[in-house]
């Protein structure tokens, strides 16, 4: 039947619900089931820097005072791009960390004995394709995001892809 679930979770409202809906399959039919979060990736945005720098789960970095001497300009933009490149990953991980660990507290509230988290890095889509298919998913359960008309026809949405490409059944929730 359905041995093992796949619940893909964002932290928006629509990962919200896909996790309400899989928590509700996984407790009926006494599946296991795989919380999943890709992490982000680039800038993240104003808000998420300030619940996770809020909530003290990731420092700012600091920067060192260089001799005057030593410095020239590509050392300095070298230093500050690379310490802020790995303070953006640190603030996408700690969020990461937060939303698989209230998604899977979530879930064991409403019943679910067996719950597992991973945190993946990569293309949403692909991540969860590949994760299905690692793990012999039974059906993968993931919000709609709501992409409409011309933005769904030259960027596509990770529901659409998952939906089209998954080797297994495949639940969006609205």
């Amino acid at each position: 039947m359905l041995e093992r679930i796949l619940v893909a979770i964002d932290g928006s409202p629509q990962s919200h619900k896909a996790l309400e809906v899989a928590s509700e399959m996984a407790e009926r039919f006494s599946s296991k089931m795989i919380v999943l979060h890709v992490l982000g990736e680039g800038e993240p945005s104003a808000e998420l820097r300030e619940v996770v720098e809020a909530e003290h789960l990731v420092t700012p970095p600091s920067y060192t005072s260089i001799p005057e001497w030593f410095v020239y300009p590509g050392l300095i933009v070298a230093q500050d791009e690379s310490a802020r490149q790995e303070y953006f990953h640190k603030i996408f991980l700690a969020a990461g960390e937060q939303i698989v660990r209230r998604g899977k507290e979530f879930s064991e509230d409403k019943g679910v004995s067996e719950v597992m988290t991973v945190l993946a890095e990569g293309d949403p889509a692909e991540e969860i394709l590949s994760y299905a298919r690692d793990r012999a998913a039974d059906v993968i359960v993931l919000g709609n995001r709501g992409l409409g008309g011309v933005e769904r026809l030259f960027l596509g949405s990770v529901s659409e892809k998952v939906a089209r490409e998954a080797g297994c059944h495949c639940l969006i929730v609205k």
